[in-house]
């Protein structure tokens, strides 16, 4: 009798223990995350806060209708329209394409960039600096893969413009007796300038020389 009626109380006094414990341990998780979870508390992607570039391009535009109209030569700048400090960077995507008659529509013709001859001049000397693929500073822009503007950007700054023209094509054989038409497309990013994010956005260990340095 004496065992029965024991063995029944501990088992209801362990039950009741474990679900106490139970509800101790979900009170504290809610408790954690409520005061854990704040908005401008800063995370692995850095400051709280964006980086948002806008890109700002003078006419003409890039176009994708099915036209014999070209783009040749483009007049751009960037600006941050984000809260944070910002980074930018810019780099161009030529296209070329002929007219198949037989298919009846545009296609790509792959040219590589170094057979696209280009002249990229600054409306303020000084205000870009250009770099290779090894992220190595190049003296001429017009030589350069990639354009990091020299200056910090605060919201709603703009850069300088900088004005690209193809010069000369050196197309493949096969497509010399067939309609050609261009297009500039330029792309333009944006990196926070604090805890080093711009190393994983531009993928670069070090900034190019002449690029302001955030103190």
């Amino acid at each position: 009798m004496f065992n029965s009626t024991h063995s029944k109380n501990i088992y209801k006094l362990l039950f009741v223990v474990i679900c106490l414990g139970l509800t101790v341990a979900v009170l504290c998780e809610i408790i954690f995350s409520a005061f854990s979870d704040r908005s401008y508390a800063p995370n692995e992607t850095g400051d709280a806060g964006t980086v948002i570039v806008e890109l700002i391009e003078e006419s003409p535009f890039n176009t994708t209708s099915d036209d014999s109209r070209f783009v040749d030569n483009k007049t751009f700048k960037g600006k941050s329209t984000g809260t944070l400090d910002t980074y930018i960077r810019a780099y161009l995507k030529p296209v070329v394409e002929a007219y198949d008659e037989i298919q009846g529509k545009w296609i790509l013709i792959p040219v590589s960039r170094n057979d696209i001859v280009l002249e990229i001049t600054e409306a303020t000397v000084g205000s870009w600096v250009g770099t290779n693929a090894g992220n190595g500073v190049v003296p001429d822009l017009s030589d350069a893969k990639f354009f990091y503007y020299t200056k910090i950007l605060k919201t709603d700054d703009e850069t300088t413009d900088l004005k690209v023209q193809i010069v000369d094509i050196n197309m493949p054989e096969q497509f010399l007796n067939m309609e050609i038409r261009y297009n500039l497309h330029v792309i333009i990013e944006g990196a926070q300038v604090k805890n080093s994010l711009w190393k994983k956005i531009f993928n670069i260990e070090a900034l190019p020389l002449g690029v302001e340095v955030s103190t």
